[in-house]
């Protein structure tokens, strides 16, 4: 065969084999490609483990079920296939992606009895080569579809956490202000209920809040910082405290608050507001975050000190407060300067990013 045509005969046959990138399809057509371009009667190809000592997928062409059932799982030449009937010709070439061999593959008994001649192991390599280079585009296909499923992905949760975030939290927090504001103007065992619903839709508020927060988790592509993250809850407790808290922030946060520390952290402070809008009449709230030898979240209000009735909502936000800290190895204490107020500090062990 002269060359001009051998080379046709292996474009053509490469065409074939890149007529889309589906993985699967494109090595069912590797095989039978390179079993027609040499005239073999039957072929498979190997595609090896991780090991490159056993198979981990099996193509054929031109084999029956019990052919197949009886090949080797180990991919060593001709001992590869059943000799059942006898081979009159063997030929392997290895396909190689980004130079290591992906796959082996197996062409046998050639038409008319005849031996694979030289030809057809050019024929089969340069078939093997364009092979190759045509797997690695199909596994980046592939890749590049994962992703951007993912980011569909990421973007549908952040849909739903906007949505929760917009609608349901501001409808709850609405509905909550409402009932304080109502709660003043009552008294006696209606304001103790009143009061009770209202500490019922904060905890509902800091739950639905930890699922947002977990929807919208670092490590998606559009994750918002803790910095941003800190400055938007404050300016939502605004409406309820009546002016926008002061926020400062020192050392180093998205690598030392993540994941489930960081929802434990905006579900405190949240709490820790709620407590300063519903009993501290403060005119001032100050938020610190900082990070040196332990990451603090710090709020510190001018306001009147919590009542001590052990029912006081206040105290079971402490509780939390407290057990989410511990959860992490960290504390909480919360002191009442001489000059007043009240001073939360949730401490949490610095991991090392």
């Amino acid at each position: 065969m002269d060359a001009p045509r051998q080379r046709n005969r292996v474009a053509e046959a490469v065409a074939v084999i890149g007529a889309d990138l589906e993985l699967p399809a494109m090595l069912q057509r590797i095989v039978a490609a390179a079993a027609d371009l040499v005239h073999a009667h039957s072929g498979a190809l190997g595609v090896l483990d991780e090991t490159g000592d056993r198979l981990a997928e099996l193509v054929t062409v031109g084999l029956d079920a019990d052919a197949r059932a009886a090949i080797s799982e180990h991919p060593d030449g001709p001992g590869f296939f059943p000799d059942h009937p006898p081979m009159t010709s063997f030929l392997d070439v290895p396909i190689r992606v980004r130079g290591e061999v992906f796959a082996n593959l197996y062409l046998r008994d050639k038409d008319g009895g005849e031996a694979f001649s030289e030809v057809d192991e050019e024929l089969a390599a340069g078939l093997a080569a364009a092979a190759g280079i045509a797997i690695h585009s199909a596994q980046l296909d592939e890749r590049n579809r994962r992703q951007r499923q993912r980011m569909a992905l990421y973007r549908h949760r952040e849909q739903i956490s906007r949505e929760l975030h917009d609608s349901v939290i501001r409808r709850i927090h609405g509905a909550g202000f409402t009932l304080t504001n109502a709660k003043h103007m009552t008294s006696g065992d209606a304001a103790e209920r009143i009061g009770s619903a209202v500490d019922e839709l904060a905890r509902t508020v800091a739950e639905v809040q930890g699922v947002v927060f977990d929807l919208d988790a670092p490590g998606s592509p559009e994750a918002v910082g803790i910095r941003a993250r800190i400055l938007e809850l404050a300016h939502d407790a605004s409406h309820e405290l009546g002016f926008e808290p002061h926020i400062t922030f020192s050392g180093p946060m998205d690598a030392t608050v993540a994941g489930r520390r960081l929802s434990d952290l905006l579900i405190t402070l949240r709490e820790a507001l709620t407590d300063v809008a519903r009993h501290g009449r403060a005119s001032q709230v100050d938020i610190e975050l900082s990070t040196d030898d332990a990451f603090t979240l710090r709020v510190s209000d001018d306001g009147d000190e919590m009542p001590s009735d052990g029912q006081n909502p206040g105290r079971h936000h402490r509780a939390e407060m407290r057990s989410r800290a511990e959860r992490h190895g960290g504390t909480l204490h919360v002191a009442h300067p001489p000059t007043g107020g009240t001073d939360v500090r949730w401490r949490l062990p610095v991991i090392e990013p």
